[in-house]
């Protein structure tokens, strides 16, 4: 659990440096820093990436094999619309207490406003693939959850996210998870 503690703010820490680079990205500084500055990008739709990673604690019953907790890194490619509406696709990988899973999944995320630190809400919804086992059933899962962005650059967004991980499988009890994310998005 330390080794996954040390990597997770290990990674943390690096986003948090790759994302400033010392330049005002344009603005002059009180405006920068002003939650009511207005994104730069604000009316303009385009592409977007969105890598994230996750930690979860499994809640209830945690005796049940990829019920306990997992750690793991998505990515999302897709598109967005004037800067508060984005959907796409993305994928990944978890490592669980009883193995690994890669998701493939579906993206939507809501933002509440175009303003440099922003609430949003956001879902996934997909299916995980074990890569390590045998097992051909492969779970469906869904993950609502609520965040924060903050503009760090001009085309540069940090996230945190709080979301409850569920899957489930055909005639299977479902797990679920308290999902812990942070990200950068890339426009």
């Amino acid at each position: 659990m330390k080794n996954i503690l040390f990597a997770f703010l290990l990674l943390l820490t690096g986003t948090a440096v790759a994302a400033t680079d010392g330049s005002t990205g344009g603005t002059s500084i009180p405006d920068r820093y002003s939650s009511n500055a207005p994104l730069y990008n604000k009316y303009r739709n385009g592409f977007f990436n969105h890598t994230e990673v996750d930690l979860a604690f499994g809640l209830g019953s945690t005796e049940l094999p990829y019920s306990q907790r997992f750690f793991g890194a998505t990515t999302i490619g897709g598109y967005h619309f004037n800067s508060v509406v984005y959907t796409g696709i993305g994928a990944g990988i978890f490592d669980y207490n009883s193995g690994v899973m890669a998701p493939l999944f579906f993206h939507l995320r809501y933002n509440f406003s175009d303003r440099r630190i922003s609430p949003f809400l956001c879902s996934d919804v997909g299916m995980l693939f074990n890569l390590s086992g045998t097992d051909i059933n492969n779970p469906f899962y869904a993950n609502p959850g609520a965040g924060i962005s903050i503009l760090t650059q001009r085309k540069r967004t940090f996230t945190a996210t709080v979301s409850l991980y569920t899957h489930w499988k055909k005639d299977v009890v479902r797990e679920s998870f308290l999902n812990l994310k942070i990200g950068l998005l890339l426009k």
